[in-house]
């Protein structure tokens, strides 16, 4: 996850990065401790992030995108063979950010998107290999 928010960080545009001037709420405030220290000192060394008492002042495009990246990685930590989770925003920019590669920039459209591996027919171990591919290509 640390990875992937540094190089998203690195790709927004500085407007976008500065923190907007006013009193700390809910759209702009980011508690310390919830991201890795070393991604808020990061944060806070390029001027993305400004202390403030008990939580730093951020852009809120910014937090947006932080919100995106780490609900992404919740839902894959806590998956497993029975539940999937999948976030969604109605934000078209972050949300395109945080599953980049299921949709291109500008042809993004909402839909809804379904796991249905659990549904699937999951063949026995001794299944030829053969039969395997046939219900593949047929299905």
């Amino acid at each position: 996850m640390l990875s992937e928010l540094e190089a998203i960080v690195g790709e927004i545009p500085g407007e976008e990065l500065e923190p907007e001037p006013g009193p700390l709420r809910a759209g702009n405030r980011l508690y310390y401790g919830k991201l890795p220290l070393s991604f808020q000192e990061d944060l806070i060394a390029i001027g993305a992030a400004q202390p403030a008492g008990s939580a730093m002042r951020v852009n809120p495009w910014l937090l947006l995108v932080i919100l995106a990246v780490t609900a992404k990685h919740l839902a894959q930590a806590y998956a497993d063979d029975a539940t999937t989770y999948l976030p969604h925003t109605d934000r078209p920019k972050p949300h395109r950010i945080a599953f980049g590669p299921l949709a291109r920039a500008g042809d993004s459209r909402r839909c809804w998107q379904a796991e249905v591996g659990a549904v699937l027919p999951v063949p026995a171990s001794n299944t030829p290999l053969e039969k395997v591919l046939k219900f593949r290509d047929d299905y």
